[in-house]
């Protein structure tokens, strides 16, 4: 089957990308990882014999891609994304990790289970609104209706993020968004490290955070495991129905990585998971807690739940904790 002719089967939309909001809206689709989103990618073959090469050909392949990582450029004009290859003609690039980009005037598909028509119709309304948009190892305030006028842009150097030069920033970005308070101020942040760093520094002054899977309660729940008062977590925090239905099956046991080595290890290296920790086992080892402060730390997901018998004993018997790898 034609890899067109399988995007046809689902819920996907044939976009071209007109300006920057198109790219925001994609950008936090992917962001939030529940869109997939195909790409012609290409690379450069020889030709001929091994001995002897004659030319270079240039090959390209649509692919379609579960995103593993979305980075946005500082002039809006597009998005490098790096993902797992679900589906090519050329099959040997199945399963593996590739990296593209998408750009201003690019054609492209997404498939999602959110119903994109209303975002990219050029008819709709638009309410304008202040936002703080949060890059790699920068950002940029955006006065955002129609079309987006960017107000304030910096870069910061990696090796500077965590320096104690944004005091001056901070104050500029306050007084701007104090005038766009009216119409609402947000920000827009992907996954990294350092722009963590700057939602913390950024946060207190806007009226929400869009930041991929981003749950501002989340942050009062590690607190209470940060001070230990660990007996104050609700029983029931977060609803995993559908998490369960999908990776605790047969079928699937080969993709779960569990226990506490494999998640610590995927902590401090940056790979993408999500983890269940059950509430009494926290309560047995304290020295969990640190582990997933720091898995918040650098922007993974964390779920803590107390679950039913049956599934609470299955994930005990496999060390407590289970990793579920993207």
């Amino acid at each position: 089957m034609l890899l067109k002719e399988y995007l046809k089967e689902y819920n996907s939309y044939h976009i071209l990308i007109e300006d920057e909001l198109d790219i925001l809206i994609i950008y936090h689709l992917l962001t939030k990882r529940n869109a997939n989103i195909m790409l012609k990618v290409g690379w450069q073959e020889k030709v001929g014999d091994k001995s002897s090469y004659t030319r270079m050909d240039r090959v390209y392949v649509d692919v379609l891609l579960k995103p593993l990582a979305t980075y946005l450029s500082h002039n809006l004009k597009s998005i490098r994304i790096t993902g797992q290859v679900l589906r090519s003609s050329y099959t040997d690039l199945i399963g593996k990790k590739l990296g593209g980009d998408i750009n201003v005037n690019d054609t492209i598909w997404i498939i999602t289970d959110v119903d994109l028509s209303t975002f990219f119709s050029k008819r709709r309304e638009r309410v304008g609104l202040g936002i703080l948009i949060l890059d790699i190892t920068g950002y940029l305030v955006a006065s955002i209706s129609d079309h987006i006028h960017i107000l304030l842009e910096k870069y910061i150097p990696y090796s500077d993020i965590q320096g104690s030069g944004l005091s001056e920033d901070i104050e500029e970005i306050r007084y701007l968004l104090s005038k766009m308070r009216r119409k609402g101020a947000y920000i827009l942040g992907g996954f990294n490290t350092g722009v963590k760093f700057l939602v913390k520094k950024f946060a207190k002054y806007v009226d929400k955070v869009v930041y991929g899977d981003f749950n501002p309660d989340l942050s009062g729940i590690l607190s209470l495991l940060k001070s230990k008062e660990i007996k104050e977590l609700p029983n029931k925090y977060v609803k995993i129905v559908h998490l369960y239905d999908e990776v605790i099956n047969k079928d699937r046991f080969k993709k779960v990585v569990y226990g506490y080595d494999e998640v610590d290890k995927g902590v401090r290296y940056g790979m993408v998971y999500e983890i269940i920790v059950l509430k009494s086992l926290i309560l047995e080892k304290p020295d969990l807690i640190e582990l997933i402060y720091n898995a918040y730390e650098n922007c993974i997901n964390i779920e803590i739940v107390e679950l039913d018998d049956s599934i609470g004993r299955y994930i005990s018997s496999l060390g407590g904790i289970i990793g579920f790898k993207y």
